[in-house]
């Protein structure tokens, strides 16, 4: 199973497929909700060890808070997480070409900002946006 992961992450889904078929581990489930489900109860079948060995893949962002929300509502119901929690953001990449990236506009106060070169003048990981000022 972790050569076929391997292989989806380099987007070689058709050979990924097949080594799954041949482990009869495909299961289609046309209804997303019903899927998301499915994946949640089986993670959770799973012994402690196991479940840390699970790469789950999702379609979708939706469908991978989905999951998360339903094996942690387990987790809270049987014990193993505590009633506390914490909120993360999560940073999803706003996919903008080369010049798009350039320009003020593609941006909104809130957004986190990642250089990719080592810059002397901007040392820190990330930088949120605090303000876009329209120059029209």
């Amino acid at each position: 199973m972790f050569i076929a992961a391997n292989l989806a992450a380099e987007q070689q889904t058709n050979e990924a497929l097949e080594i799954l078929d041949r482990h009869q581990s495909i299961q289609e489930i046309p209804d997303p909700q019903q899927r998301n489900q499915t994946v949640a109860q089986q993670y959770l079948a799973r012994e402690p060890r196991e479940q840390a060995r699970t790469l789950i893949l999702c379609d979708t962002n939706q469908d991978r808070q989905a999951i998360t929300e339903q094996i942690r509502a387990d987790y809270i119901a049987n014990g193993t997480l505590g009633q506390t929690s914490r909120t993360i953001q999560i940073l999803y990449p706003k996919k903008l070409d080369p010049q798009a990236l350039t320009q003020a506009y593609s941006y909104q106060k809130g957004d986190a900002i990642r250089f990719t070169r080592h810059m002397t003048a901007f040392p820190a990981a990330y930088y949120r946006v605090i303000e876009v000022k329209d120059n029209s």
